[in-house]
């Protein structure tokens, strides 16, 4: 201890518990927070709890991990590469498309509609501006919540994060043109929310 202000470790679901305890018992006069439920009735208090008080650890579960939200400014920042090479990789791909029924290629990437989608045709520029809607779409939400005075994970004042079993948040977005099978290029809340 002593390194970082409120430390946060995500711990795997089946232990996490476990980690919290034996973290306790190893340093009894630790200031140790064990959050096992954020849902709609708990989130508020837990919320407040990280942000108002000083905690020597925070111990939570990675399936609560998508419920510490992050700012639309937070999003914007950070998945700007993210946004920008899904642009330019679609456009790559729309432009080198040699079918017939390719379809135009959307003016406004971060307001493509359903018939825009509809007229790209198939092909893999399509699939990369779907994915790249997706996380201007998760930017959008954020934006919407910041208005009913939630309380994002930037507030809480943690300074470190920790996590057990990262493995498990290694799926952040791939951006390529090639067309590989098996090869899934989209990502995960999990995955974007750990690269913060």
């Amino acid at each position: 201890f002593g390194y970082a202000k409120k430390p946060m470790l995500f711990a795997h679901n089946a232990n996490a518990e476990a980690v919290a305890k034996e973290i306790q018992e190893a340093y009894p006069a630790a200031r140790i927070l064990f959050i096992d439920n954020v849902g709609k009735e708990a989130k508020e208090q837990a919320m407040a709890m990280i942000a108002a008080e000083d905690w020597d650890l925070i111990v939570v579960p990675h399936s609560l991990t998508d419920r510490f939200l992050l700012t639309e400014e937070s999003l914007k920042t950070l998945m700007k590469d993210e946004l920008d090479g899904l642009a330019a990789t679609a456009a790559e791909a729309h432009a080198e498309d040699e079918s017939a029924f390719k379809g135009a290629f959307p003016k406004d990437l971060d307001n493509v509609t359903k018939q825009e989608l509809r007229l790209m045709g198939r092909g893999t520029a399509k699939e990369l501006v779907m994915e790249r809607n997706k996380l201007v779409n998760e930017i959008k939400k954020a934006g919407k919540l910041s208005k009913a005075n939630t309380l994002f994970f930037e507030d809480m004042g943690v300074d470190m994060v920790m996590v057990d079993e990262v493995h498990e948040y290694k799926k952040i977005p791939l951006v390529t043109a090639q067309r590989v099978k098996g090869l899934n290029t989209s990502g995960s809340k999990r995955g974007i929310i750990l690269k913060l």
